[in-house]
């Protein structure tokens, strides 16, 4: 039942993260810097699906932990937003295997990045590319 949902998990991460760049920040720069706050969150909840899968208080305090700062109501927003959406699969997933948890948390991180790739500032790695001269 849950592994049906998982598009819908992951759009709707995708969807409350949007939301708050979108529509409740007016900043450009501090959209950029929500953004890559977010996106350092879907790390976090990446890092969550190693095994045992964490309560919604556990969740909710490691996106806070690991990215913005609870001062920042934009990111709050997105922090009780994204909370709720894992809250509300909770129930489902005590009951269920930790691989069904991992998706879910998988989904929730994926669309978390959905919705900051355009925003996010990752440094550019330089690359050395061969010659393609001829000399003759």
């Amino acid at each position: 039942m849950i592994e049906a949902a998982l598009p819908l998990i992951r759009t709707g991460a995708s969807v409350a993260t949007g939301a708050v760049l979108n529509f409740a920040v007016k900043q450009s720069s501090t959209r950029t810097r929500l953004a890559n706050e977010m996106y350092s969150a879907a790390s976090a909840v990446y890092s969550l699906s190693g095994g045992t899968f964490p309560t919604p208080a556990q969740f909710q305090s490691s996106i806070l932990a690991f990215g913005g700062s609870q001062t920042d109501a934009s990111y709050a927003q997105f922090a009780t937003a994204i909370s709720g959406l894992y809250s509300s699969y909770y129930t489902k997933l005590v009951s269920g295997d930790t691989k069904t948890a991992t998706d879910v948390l998988n989904a929730i991180a994926g669309g978390i990045e959905d919705a900051t790739q355009s925003y996010v500032t990752v440094p550019v790695v330089a690359t050395s590319t061969p010659s393609t001269t001829t000399s003759f």
